[in-house]
């Protein structure tokens, strides 16, 4: 009898499937004798609509693909997803008012900070900058790509940049699968929650509803993702190291006669921090060589005594001494 209810119940429910077909919907259940619902149904029609779905991305995307082809296009073509880094080294004399400088057109601009460092210390003295101050900052910023050109100007006026290294990375592709997989998804979402108002028995709702789990942790992976990839892409990165210096390093040199000049200069530049390292070195640790000094004169005069004594000592006679034991002729 109850073999009976189970074929009633399959036939009624390829019936409405075959009605609903004919009716021009989208998907239709499939049901065993066991009213276990595979989710193979549903995974075929949603790997065909991803497949569709991937297709039209790319056709419609075919002309940023053609673009990249023509060099500079590929950077304005705003079809493309561009992930831009940037990195600056940067010297400074002023190193509070730069770093102060730097995080407020960070903030100025829509920016935000994603690491900063700052270590060593300061070589002020009240009276100016004094040989030995080594700060150092490093500072990754994440900056909108519309503005990063001007970041790095007013970057390029507050400090002396000596080093500037700049990469785009391409991830169009890799962002049109993805969002690809999520679009199939979508559709399958849909498809699976009709299936479900339609589902009576219990076995069947279990298995959309583990289908459905399945789905839906995927779409949030695939979302993550995206958005990942849209920070990246919206906000460059500009990684900067900002160094404490007591002299600028000339960035342009154009001839030989300039070369020599700056290298003479600087010749006479590290000599005269020479000497000024020498004299501080040797005053601050005068204490020190008057100490070694004393025990150096102490040990002098303790040598010359010993020798002096050693000079007033008799000489031991030459000659052996007569053995006693020998009776005398």
């Amino acid at each position: 009898m109850k073999h009976s209810y189970r074929i009633v119940a399959v036939v009624l429910v390829l019936a409405a499937g075959l009605v609903t077909a004919a009716c021009g919907a989208s998907s239709t259940a499939k049901y065993s004798n066991t009213y276990s619902v595979s989710s193979a149904a549903a995974e075929p029609a949603a790997a065909a609509e991803m497949g569709e779905v991937a297709e039209m991305d790319m056709a419609a995307d075919a002309d940023g693909v053609m673009s990249t082809a023509q060099g500079a296009q590929q950077i304005t073509d705003p079809s493309r997803k561009l992930i831009r880094r940037i990195y600056l080294g940067v010297e400074t004399l002023d190193f509070d008012g730069l770093n102060s400088s730097i995080n407020e057109q960070i903030s100025a601009l829509g920016g935000y900070v994603e690491q900063s460092e700052v270590s060593g210390r300061s070589g002020y003295n009240g009276k100016g900058y004094s040989h030995g101050g080594t700060r150092y900052a490093h500072l990754v910023a994440r900056i909108p790509k519309d503005k990063v050109d001007g970041f790095i100007q007013t970057v390029s006026e507050l400090g002396n940049v000596t080093t500037r290294q700049e990469s785009v990375e391409d991830i169009t592709l890799d962002y049109v699968d993805v969002d690809s997989h999520k679009k199939a998804l979508l559709i399958e979402q849909e498809r699976l929650l009709a299936l479900l108002e339609k589902a009576e028995a219990v076995e069947d709702i279990i298995a959309l509803e583990q289908r459905l789990s399945d789905v839906r942790y995927q779409l949030e992976s695939y979302e993550s993702q995206l958005r990942t990839y849209d920070n990246q892409v919206d906000y460059s990165t500009v990684t900067l190291d900002i160094n404490e210096v007591e002299r600028v390093t000339p960035v342009e040199e154009k001839t030989v006669w300039s070369r020599m000049q700056t290298g003479f200069s600087e010749s006479l530049y590290q000599i005269g921090e020479g000497c000024k390292d020498f004299a501080v070195g040797f005053v601050v640790n005068l204490p020190y060589l008057l100490i070694v000094a004393v025990i150096i004169l102490v040990l002098v005069l303790i040598l010359r005594a010993v020798t002096r004594k050693n000079r007033r000592k008799p000489s031991a006679p030459s000659n052996p001494p007569e053995d006693l034991g020998q009776p005398k002729q």
